[in-house]
């Protein structure tokens, strides 16, 4: 996750980017409200950028399903 926030350094306002970073962030470190805010923010950035809104939808699903997971006992 240092390399996410080396590159954030460098553009914070990338949608790209922040949507890539987002997922990480969810994926890696299982900090889903820190992502979902850095997904938002991409599309909030780009309304037309395919990919802020492709990691978005993932990142949803992912966190969903997380959750899901965890709740069952």
């Amino acid at each position: 996750m240092r390399l996410s926030q080396l590159v954030l350094s460098i553009d914070e306002n990338d949608p790209e980017t922040l949507a890539s970073v987002g997922w990480a962030k969810a994926y890696i470190t299982g900090d889903f409200g820190a992502a979902m805010e850095m997904v938002d923010r991409a599309v909030s950035l780009n309304p037309s950028s395919s990919i802020a809104w492709a990691y978005r939808g993932i990142t949803c699903v992912f966190c969903r399903t997380h959750r899901r997971r965890n709740t069952k006992s």
